[in-house]
This record gives structure tokens, sequence and C-alpha cells, in this order.
């Protein structure tokens, strides 16, 4: 777990490979205006969390009570999450009211979204599909990299970064599998109606995002009454990574207009 910075608490959900270690710049970025509280997602041995299969999705929530218990939080916080985490976020969101003051959700599926045969046949031998899922994921970036940066030799060094990253915290492919096949049975689409809290819903271009729709994303905004969105031009799905200081911004900007407290009203309504 990783607590840094001052100020309101802000939770950051790390994606459906489960380590924050991957959204450090992220969270760094963040941690210059928020408390920052993240960690590895259940599942992960970092993380010290085991996915129970019979508590199934909440597992998240129960452990997300527990790290801000660890971490000294009581006052309500406002929750972020990226891809995945955003499905934890907008669970949490919905399920804790009282612990949740604005909601964050960052290139996060479509509440509707289930995955696709192929990504439930990669979640049933995940260690045998890894090679082909990380060249697949490495084909998907380079574009959105490149409109990034402008700069083959600019994206290859956010590459090699991020890599090191990787390297010194892989994910559990068994892990993804397990969170995979944790989202059977759940209703988004209820959860966001009933969120009762400001949102901020982040996504890339619609032409960069080769790993969640963009249009997906913004069903979020059309559930959930006051909800803004924003578009971090010029990338895609790693956008809160490689626009950190950028993304900060915007999250910034959103709790300001709330007065500087994530609970001002618990159901102001955000300019889009």
């Amino acid at each position: 777990m990783l607590v840094i910075g001052s100020g309101l608490p802000f939770l950051l959900l790390p994606g459906i490979h489960g380590r924050w270690e991957w959204h450090r710049p992220t969270a760094e970025a963040l941690g210059r205006r928020f408390r920052v509280v993240t960690f590895s997602l259940c599942g992960d041995r970092a993380s010290g969390w085991p996915i129970d299969p019979i508590v199934g999705f909440d597992c998240h929530l129960a452990q997300i009570d527990a790290r801000l218990d660890q971490a000294g939080v009581a006052q309500p916080i406002v929750i972020g999450g990226i891809s995945y985490g955003g499905l934890a976020a907008l669970r949490y969101a919905a399920m804790r009211p009282a612990r949740v003051g604005a909601l964050v959700l960052a290139s996060t599926p479509a509440p509707s979204w289930r995955p696709e045969p192929w990504v439930r046949r990669w979640a049933g031998w995940p260690r045998l599909y890894a090679p082909a899922f990380g060249l697949m994921a490495v084909r998907r970036m380079w574009p959105e990299l490149l409109a990034t940066f402008r700069s083959p030799g600019a994206a290859l060094r956010f590459m090699a970064r991020h890599a090191i990253r990787i390297g010194l915290a892989p994910m559990s492919t068994r892990a993804m599998g397990q969170r995979v096949h944790l989202l059977d049975g759940c209703d988004f689409v209820a959860d966001a109606r009933r969120i009762n809290v400001p949102t901020l819903v982040t996504t890339g271009e619609p032409g960069l995002d080769r790993v969640v729709p963009v249009a997906g994303t913004r069903e979020y905004v059309e559930l959930i009454p006051g909800a803004r969105h924003v578009t971090i031009a010029g990338t895609g799905h790693v956008g809160v990574v490689s626009r950190a200081d950028h993304f900060a911004t915007i999250v910034g900007e959103f709790v300001d207009q709330l007065g500087g407290s994530p609970v001002p009203d618990r159901r102001q309504s955000i300019p889009p």
C-alpha cells in the first residue's frame, strides 16, 4: 500500500492487472494535491488479500474498507478507479455512500460490458495466453503513445520506463483471470443509477483508446445525474499515466468546482 501527499483523501484503484505500481506517476501527480491512498487489488500476493469466490466482486469493497481504516481515513473520500478499478470504485460509491464524497471514473468499461469470448478463454488459461496478451497490449498502446508524445523516441522512452515499473511489480495472470470471472452477476447499470455524489468521467480520444471503447465509458454520464465528461486530448487508455500531471489537474479542477471539499452537497450538479 502507498500513502502519499496531504490534503483531501483520494483513493486510487488500479486496472485489472491489479498493481498500483503501474500507476505510480498518476499517484505521485495526484499526491501534490491530495492525500492519495492506493494499493494492489485483492488476488495479488502483494495485496495480502485473497479473492473470495463466494463473496465475489464485493471482495474489493471489503479490501477498500480495510485499507482505508489502515490508512486512518475516516472522512468521506474522493474515490477514483482506472479501467477495471473504475468498476470497483463505482460499486463502492453505490454501496458505501457515507464514505464517498466524489467519484472519478477513468477509461472505465461500460456498465453493461461483459467479457468477450476470447477474454473468457484467456481468463481460463491465463498463463498460456500471457505472451499473446502482452504482445497485443503493446500493439494497442503504440499508436496511442505516438499520438501522445509525437515522437517515436519519446514514446519508446515512456514504454521503457513503464516496462521497468511492470518488471518490478509483475502482475499475477491467475488473479487477472479471477477478476474477469468476478464480473459475472454484477449489475453496474443499477450501481450507476444509485450514485448520489458528484462524478467525473475521463477518457482518451475515441480513435486512440483501443482497450476500452470511449462510447462505453461515456454511458456513465447518461446514467449518473450531473456527471461530467472530460477528454484527455492526444491519449487513449494509458492517458492517466502518460499525461499524469494533466489528469491530476483535471481532477483538481473538478474538486475545486465542489468548493474544495468532496462533500459540499450530496447531489451537486457539475456543469458539463
